[in-house]
């Protein structure tokens, strides 16, 4: 059975974005760089809220997101991509579906089929969700 793994950007007091909603504080260095590319090597699909969706799509298949490291983009646009989200989606990054439903079924049956195991970026409210109902591995 494939696992949920959050890996949160987030401060020691509970953040995950500044009052603007930035995240320039994060230190996105060599060694987070070395575990992004570890993950994602381990990984064949990510789950995502709405917002971080949003933002992901605007970055990772652009030039500046590919710029910015072609290892990751290439990982990032290649994986499945599921989004957790009540209104309609779109969908236009490559492999991307969105999830409705009770969230526990949708998550269940997604660690039920076959493949590596699933990464969530960001997407605060729906690790919150996913950690009441038990569906956090890591």
């Amino acid at each position: 059975m494939r696992r949920i793994i959050a890996s949160e950007g987030i401060t020691l007091d509970g953040f995950f974005a500044d009052a603007q909603g930035a995240i320039d504080w994060q230190a996105l260095g060599e060694e987070f760089h070395a575990y992004s590319l570890e993950l994602l090597d381990s990984v064949d699909a990510l789950l995502f809220g709405r917002v971080t969706y949003e933002q992901m799509k605007a970055w990772w298949p652009t030039p500046a997101g590919e710029g910015y490291s072609p290892e990751i983009a290439q990982r990032m646009n290649a994986a499945a991509k599921f989004v957790v989200s009540s209104q309609p989606q779109d969908l236009s990054w490559n492999n991307a579906h969105q999830l409705s439903g009770d969230l526990s079924e949708a998550i269940a049956d997604l660690k039920a089929q076959p493949g590596k195991d699933i990464a969530i970026f960001g997407s605060g409210s729906v690790v919150a969700q996913l950690t009441d109902l038990g569906l956090v591995d890591e």
